[in-house]
């Protein structure tokens, strides 16, 4: 398992999510950096922790159809590899986002309309850089009518459409501190034979987080606040940092 670092993106700087209140989401206060640039945050986590591989949350993408294009290219530039939500809707957002650099393109729950339109993507030949993260709200899927009503439901059309890469995440944890509440829908999809990687996080505090990701077989969970805060040492993230 390695932890991944995330970067929430909010009109061009790093912010600090909270509960997926995005309306109340601050430029980040981090014990690392005084900045918040996306660059000097990345550098700052690197050089601590020695991460190299980031999770994007692009909020201007999700939100308004405004993403972060030079920010993302300018990581890459420097050497991340990126995986990134950026409120991807047609393969063109897919290519724009390799095309500057982007490792993993993450395609939301919460920004795709209905299943059907997953068939638009696994077409293509980049399908294998493709993670479908299922996005839920205090458990419940940030999904139209479209989709099924239940994580197993929806975790079974994706992967039967071909897409083996999976995230859990509840924005409700985020930022929160409590640890993550999605461990039984976690478990439930590491079973699936049919998963190749299986992410996870929100509201980790602790190395005890960490180690009950590990022990569900997570191969990345997602930490933010609590790298910043000092709730988690260099000596606890070191055998997670890959």
């Amino acid at each position: 398992m390695r932890v991944r670092p995330v970067l929430d993106l909010l009109e061009g700087v790093v912010v600090r999510g909270i509960g997926g209140r995005r309306d109340e989401y601050r430029p980040i206060v981090s014990g690392l950096t005084a900045e918040s640039s996306p660059l000097a945050v990345a550098r700052s986590l690197s050089d601590h922790f020695g991460f190299r591989d980031f999770y994007i949350a692009d909020l201007d993408a999700i939100l308004d159809a405004r993403p972060n294009m030079n920010h993302l290219r300018e990581l890459a530039r420097a050497g991340f590899r990126l995986a990134v939500d950026a409120g991807v809707k047609t393969p063109r957002d897919v290519d724009r986002l390799l095309g500057v650099g982007v490792e993993t393109v993450i395609l939301g729950l919460e920004s795709l309309e209905s299943p059907e339109l997953l068939a638009r993507f696994v077409e293509r030949s980049w399908k294998s850089r493709l993670l479908f993260s299922l996005d839920l709200q205090n458990g419940r899927p940030l999904a139209t009518p479209h989709w099924p009503a239940t994580v197993a439901e929806i975790a079974a059309e994706v992967l039967a459409c071909g897409i083996d890469q999976l995230l859990i995440l509840d924005l409700a944890d985020v930022g929160t501190g409590r640890g993550g509440s999605t461990q039984r829908a976690v478990g439930a999809c590491r079973v699936d034979n049919r998963v190749k990687s299986l992410w996870a996080g929100g509201g980790v505090r602790s190395v005890g987080d960490l180690e009950r990701w590990r022990e569900l077989q997570v191969d990345e969970v997602l930490v933010a606040s609590a790298l910043h805060d000092g709730r988690l040492s260099v000596s606890d993230v070191g055998p997670y940092a890959g």
